[in-house]
């Protein structure tokens, strides 16, 4: 974030620096950067400090940056988690007439779970 604003910082510099005369364009930059460009009359010069907090509460996208970074950061890894648990439910041999009637029909019921080996989850994470 602090990059954007450095990028933004050095054009606005350059815009400046453009707009005061007839010096070559590299040097108009490094001496808007610099600071040795002559303030406007009514404009109080302001320091980085503040160019920045200007541009994090004026800029929609920079705000909209940290939300998404906070978000991203507030998730659990999942890495290191164990294989979501499988349950099947298998039955054949249903009577047609009688369906609900378990007893005449064949039922199984299984429940799976991987587990890794020792240490595994941890090279996971």
């Amino acid at each position: 974030m602090k990059s954007r604003s450095v990028v933004l910082f050095l054009v606005l510099a350059g815009a400046m620096a453009w707009a005061q005369g007839p010096l070559d364009g590299a040097e108009k930059v490094l001496q808007a950067a610099a600071g040795s460009m002559p303030a406007e009359k009514n404009a109080e010069p302001i320091t980085l400090d503040e160019a920045l907090a200007a541009a994090m509460r004026d800029n929609a996208e920079i705000r909209a940056a940290e939300r998404q970074v906070a978000a991203a950061q507030s998730q659990k890894p999942i890495a290191g988690a164990l294989d979501d648990p499988q349950l099947m439910v298998k039955s054949w041999g249903v009577p047609l007439r009688q369906p609900w009637n378990a007893n005449q029909s064949q039922n199984m019921i299984m429940y799976a779970q991987s587990l890794p080996g020792p240490g595994k989850r941890a090279l996971r994470t």
